[in-house]
């Protein structure tokens, strides 16, 4: 069984990278604050001998400059 998965990436690694924007989404953060976000596709992970491409959330103010993926489900 699959699980539904989303990945928060850097604005300076999605300029970097080169993907696309595709749109918009809504994100609502832990602290309640909500915010509107580009939304990139064509993002390949690798990752353990195993590999994806994903739709990421592009956060432009990230203090840290890694990429997060999280699990959903």
């Amino acid at each position: 069984m699959s699980q539904p998965s989303a990945i928060e990436l850097p604005a300076p690694a999605a300029k970097q990278l080169g993907v696309p924007a595709t749109g918009k989404a809504k994100v609502r953060y832990a602290d309640n604050r909500r915010a509107s976000r580009t939304v990139v596709e064509n993002v390949r992970v690798d990752l353990l001998g195993r590999h994806g491409n994903f739709r990421a959330i592009v956060e432009p103010r990230r203090p840290t400059q890694r990429a997060r993926l999280f699990l959903v489900g």
